[in-house]
């Protein structure tokens, strides 16, 4: 439903039209003149040809994943495919949880998956390297610090997180202490938001390449 006339007042409430190249300032004028059609707009003749058929999402990847684990002898619980919030914040309730169920095993012979999708966002406040996914893997990492038979992964389905070459990262409760025996602090690599950094340091990158597709995030813990 946007038009030209609703893409210059954007423009000019950010004071960005000086910044603009001369031909796109040209070719916006030209669509207020009329010179230029707008886009098709909802209602348009065109779109009755037109249809929409979902073939890939997080609920879809989750499911997967799911199907896997249970066929690996897994007790899968899904929380949820629309997570989102501050990565590091997410990633101690997700790791807690994890935690959580490994103190309440007693009794229960499958090992437990704990799945969840969705895409968080990460404040930047420091001046390190590293993605939404990475920085989840590091948060969880120091909340399981020490634990026995917790494994936390956070990637990206696209393969790539943030301005890195990687997916995101795995941890268990021995990334922390082995960072700390290389007399890494993790707690400063969180702060500067240098993820990769880290576990370029400590290792634990999950690298799959480009996987020419992108259903969002998926986070998988594993609870012995």
């Amino acid at each position: 439903p946007s038009t030209f006339a609703d893409a210059i007042q954007i423009l000019a409430h950010h004071s960005l039209e000086k910044k603009l190249p001369a031909s796109i300032r040209d070719f916006f004028s030209r669509g207020v003149g009329g010179e230029v059609p707008e886009t098709p707009k909802p209602g348009d003749a065109v779109f009755s040809r037109c249809h929409t058929l979902v073939v890939g999402n997080n609920s879809i990847a989750l499911d997967a994943a799911e199907k896997k684990a249970v066929s690996l002898g897994y007790e899968v619980r899904v929380t949820t495919t629309q997570v989102e919030g501050e990565s590091r914040e997410v990633a101690r309730v997700f790791a807690r949880r994890s935690k959580e169920l490994q103190s309440k095993k007693s009794g229960r012979r499958k090992p437990d998956c704990l799945l969840m999708g969705g895409e968080t966002t990460v404040t930047i406040q420091g001046t390190g390297l590293g993605g939404r996914n990475q920085e989840f893997a590091l948060s969880a990492a120091l909340e399981i610090e020490g634990s026995k038979g917790v494994v936390v992964l956070s990637g990206g389905t696209d393969g790539t997180d943030g301005p890195t070459d990687v997916a995101g990262a795995v941890v268990d409760g021995s990334t922390c202490g082995r960072a700390r025996q290389m007399k890494i602090v993790p707690e400063k690599f969180l702060d500067n938001n240098d993820s990769y950094n880290f576990f370029r340091r400590v290792e634990g990158h999950l690298l799959t390449g480009p996987t020419r597709t992108n259903v969002m995030d998926v986070m998988v813990a594993l609870i012995a």
